[in-house]
């Protein structure tokens, strides 16, 4: 036999080794990819936790997501083909509200639904032309106890009267409101200067005795700052008093802080002085001072 075939026959036995016991490696460690449960001395199949991923990601997530996708679109499709006969619907009321004649529609109010927001109305009421609802006269929610503004409102709210207080309300457009309201503010002017008109005298004679309270008091004042004669000092002179013997301690404080500051180093050097004193003294089998 010739070297090389040596050769080539001991190449072949190692590589046959190496691929046995690669092979015997992967027989004793294989993986388990049956769905078997885990036992006490044996882990779960692979399979098991790819069945667990599975329906975590596509049953329980993606179907239950799919599920409320198609469920919206159909009222999002419903909603969006209402937007322009809204918009338009909303222009009109605006419109009625602002100059319309209230003879021929009258003012109504919308009904509102326990968090605040007009309640629309439901695909099977659209025909009747309205997007929300109305009430048929005007309410309010009065609170609990009218004395108190944090009390809770009443569940069962109050019809709204008119200023007599027997007819139900009834409101007019925006504009009638805008020309009313500078006649009755005019009209209302009037009427306060005509009642002032025979009071003026008093006024001045009030505003006078006023006057001559106010002179007094700062008289009174000025004395209390300058001091008079036989009386107080005076409030200035008394201040600057204050600020004298406030500067006088602060001067005295920081005479004393570093006198204060030496005595309590000396301090706590006496106290280690004392405490080694003691420890020596228990070494020899003595009493401390303190503990005798």
């Amino acid at each position: 036999m010739t070297t090389l075939g040596k050769i080539l026959v001991l190449l072949h036995t190692g590589l046959s080794l190496c691929l046995a016991a690669w092979a015997l490696a992967l027989w004793t460690n294989r993986v388990d990819w049956s769905d078997r449960k885990p036992s006490a001395d044996k882990p779960a199949g692979l399979l098991v936790g790819r069945m667990a991923e599975y329906k975590r990601s596509a049953t329980d997530g993606v179907r239950p997501a799919d599920l409320r996708f198609r469920a919206n679109r159909l009222l999002l499709a419903f909603q969006e083909d209402r937007l322009p006969k809204e918009k338009a619907w909303y222009e009109k009321e605006l419109k009625d509200l602002s100059t319309g004649d209230v003879s021929k529609k009258p003012i109504r109010q919308v009904y509102r639904g326990p968090d605040g927001l007009p309640v629309a109305v439901g695909p099977e009421t659209v025909s009747t032309g309205d997007f929300v609802q109305w009430q048929n006269k005007f309410t309010y929610k009065e609170r609990t106890n009218p004395k108190d503004p944090k009390s809770p409102f009443a569940e069962q709210p109050k019809e709204r009267k008119d200023r007599g207080g027997k007819d139900d309300l009834k409101l007019q457009n925006a504009e009638f409101y805008r020309n009313s309201i500078p006649a009755v503010i005019e009209d209302r002017v009037g009427r306060i200067e005509k009642d002032n008109a025979g009071v003026d005298q008093v006024k001045k004679e009030g505003a006078a005795m006023r006057l001559k309270k106010a002179a007094e008091e700062d008289k009174s004042y000025t004395d209390r700052i300058k001091g008079v004669k036989g009386a107080s000092k005076g409030l200035q002179a008394e201040l600057r008093d204050e600020y004298l013997k406030r500067a006088m301690i602060e001067a005295e404080y920081d005479e004393l802080r570093p006198q204060w500051l030496n005595n309590k180093v000396e301090l706590q050097n006496l106290i280690e002085l004392r405490d080694r004193l003691n420890e020596r003294i228990r070494q020899l089998g003595g009493k401390p001072l303190g503990e005798r």
